[in-house]
């Protein structure tokens, strides 16, 4: 098998590999960044639940009125 054509494909693919190897891992890190900051917000506001008994803001306790529809 001669191996030159392979090489010159490896070559031209290289150009994006070293482009696209950055860029992607910058996203993979803002898609971690994302994911932990929901994480902690979602921590932070089960640990308020807990210790008032009440939901966190944009929640609202059900009657049972709304049980009922």
């Amino acid at each position: 098998m001669d191996a030159a054509p392979p090489q010159e494909i490896d070559m031209w693919l290289e150009r994006f590999r070293r482009f696209w190897t950055q860029h992607l891992d910058a996203l993979g890190t803002e898609l971690a960044r994302g994911t932990r900051e929901r994480r902690d917000q979602h921590a932070q506001r089960d640990q308020r639940e807990t210790t008032t008994g009440a939901p966190a803001a944009g929640g609202h306790p059900t009657t049972e009125n709304e049980e009922d529809t």
